[in-house]
C-alpha cells in the first residue's frame, strides 16, 4: 500500500462509470481515488507517472481490452492488485483473467458494499470474484473434472492388464528412485 491509503485508478470508457465508481469510494476512509481514464493506454501512461495500488478496469474498452490491458500492467507493475468489472462475461475469459495475474472480477450489478468488499479483500492480497461468477468458476470446474475424469477412465480402461502392471511397476521403481 502507497502511504496510508490505497492509491486506486479507475479505467472505464464509460463517463458516467468512471464518476459513479468514484463517487461511491469517495468518504471510504482508506481509499483514495487519484485518477481516471478512459482507455488502457492513458491508464498505462498514468501508471507511469503515479505509485497505485489498485486498478480497477472494465473488461470490454475499444483500442485495449481489460484483458490486455491486465498483462501490461502485471508485467510492468506486478504488485499492484486489478480488479476487473463488467456487466457480461464468459467463465472462459476469467480464466484467462485468472492466468493473466487478476485479482479479481466482479460483475457490474453490485451495490457498492460489495466493491469495497472486494477492493479490501484482493487489497490484502486475497483473491475476489462476485458470487455470480465464483458460482460459474465452480461450475466449470466441475465440467472440466468430469471431463478429465472420464477421459482418466477411457484411458485406464483402454490399457490391457498387462501394460497397466508394467506401468505401475515403473511408476513404483521411479518414485523409489527419487526417494534415495
Amino acid at each position: 500500500m502507497s502511504g496510508s491509503k490505497l492509491q486506486i485508478l479507475i479505467v472505464d470508457d464509460h463517463q458516467i462509470l468512471l464518476d459513479g465508481i468514484e463517487a461511491m469510494l469517495h468518504g471510504v476512509g482508506d481509499f483514495k481515488v487519484i485518477g481516471k481514464c478512459s482507455d488502457g493506454n492513458s491508464a498505462l501512461n498514468f501508471l507511469n507517472d503515479n505509485p497505485v495500488d489498485i486498478v480497477l478496469t472494465d473488461l470490454y474498452m475499444p483500442k485495449m481490452t481489460g484483458m490486455e490491458l491486465t498483462q501490461k500492467v502485471k508485467k510492468k507493475f506486478p504488485n499492484i492488485k486489478i480488479l476487473a468489472l463488467s456487466v457480461s462475461y464468459d467463465v472462459s475469459i476469467v480464466h484467462d483473467l485468472i492466468d493473466a495475474g487478476i485479482s479479481g472480477f466482479i460483475i457490474k450489478t453490485i451495490g457498492r458494499d460489495e466493491l469495497i468488499e472486494a477492493i479490501k479483500t484482493i487489497a490484502q492480497g486475497n483473491i475476489y470474484f462476485s458470487r455470480e461468477v465464483s458460482n460459474e468458476i465452480l461450475r466449470s470446474l466441475s465440467r472440466r473434472s468430469r471431463s478429465f475424469l472420464a477421459a482418466a477412465s477411457f484411458a485406464l480402461a483402454s490399457c490391457s492388464r498387462s501394460s497397466l502392471s508394467s506401468s505401475v511397476l515403473s511408476t513404483s521403481m521411479t518414485l523409489q528412485s527419487w526417494s534415495g
